[in-house]
């Protein structure tokens, strides 16, 4: 039983079957219609367990245009989530997944997905440019924002005469400028 402003419980409770008067007759009937009440939300939470054990820890991997600093042509929406996890033959609907904010960067994340109030788990969303990408981010653990922080990854360890010491290089630059002056 709870207590709530008159036009409250008037113009939207009632009329939207979410409570009934606490008259004798009312409570009669919610106690006949308690335990059925609660057998169907029992219900609801072992098919969400159930489901939980298919979606959790699953990836979700869009393959999206993107410019070389990670914006995206466009957005992620959670239709396209919901989408992408029909490809594999797992059904969920767009308010269940939790996505606070728009997906308009290239992202590496977790996003939550709600089956009940109960129940919850998390599932990771990977937005590349490619394929390749999309690999390469899974191992990292996060999202490559720049083509030039892909190529930093695959020459990792390799020394190049750019990688000199800066002072190194002014030097003989300095040097070079000398002799071009006195001769």
């Amino acid at each position: 039983e709870v207590t709530v402003k008159s036009g409250y419980a008037r113009n939207f409770l009632v009329p939207n079957k979410k409570a009934l008067y606490a008259t004798l007759e009312n409570r009669k009937y919610f106690e006949e219609r308690k335990t059925d009440i609660k057998s169907q939300n029992d219900k609801l939470i072992k098919d969400a367990k159930e489901k939980l054990k298919k979606i959790s820890g699953q990836e979700v991997t869009l393959i999206r245009a993107a410019s070389d600093s990670g914006q995206l042509f466009g957005s992620v929406s959670t239709k396209d989530i919901v989408n992408s996890m029909a490809e594999k033959n797992i059904s969920i609907l767009k308010n269940e997944i939790d996505l606070n904010k728009s997906i308009k960067n290239l992202t590496y994340e977790n996003v939550t997905v709600n089956l009940h109030p109960e129940v919850s788990c998390e599932i990771i969303l990977n937005v590349a440019r490619s394929s390749e990408e999309a690999a390469t981010q899974k191992k990292l653990g996060k999202a490559i924002t720049s083509n030039s922080e892909n190529e930093d990854n695959k020459n990792e360890g390799i020394k190049t005469d750019a990688s000199e010491e800066p002072s190194k290089q002014n030097e003989m630059l300095t040097d070079e400028k000398i002799n071009v002056k006195t001769n």
